[in-house]
């Protein structure tokens, strides 16, 4: 609050300290773990975990649109969120997909 000249602990209880990705929305703070995406509401004080639909709960990288759309970067791909994290769909289609024994090109 004063220009990064000092921190304070906004909350410890999230169930995982691995921070990916921080996500700053005009209804609270969304947060990526290593265990989920939680949001904290403007004006309370305790995270609460918004991953329905998520197919991996590692999360790579968390971004907002200009549109207000939220995004999560998984291993198991790309997630999307139009409802401020109540739910995600898989937005993955057509990047290709992993296989542990790929098969050389011809």
């Amino acid at each position: 609050m004063d220009g990064g000249e000092s921190w304070q602990t906004l909350s410890r209880t999230l169930p995982n300290d691995s921070i990916r990705g921080i996500v700053l929305h005009q209804t609270g703070i969304f947060v990526g773990t290593g265990n989920g995406i939680y949001r904290m509401k403007e004006g309370e004080r305790r995270w609460r975990a918004v991953n329905a639909g998520l197919r991996d709960l590692s999360i790579q990288t968390l971004i907002l649109s200009s549109q207000g759309v939220l995004y999560a970067g998984t291993s198991a791909g790309i997630f999307r969120s139009r409802d401020v994290g109540s739910h995600w769909e898989n937005v993955s289609e057509g990047l290709g997909t992993y296989t542990k024994n790929p098969q050389p090109y011809r």
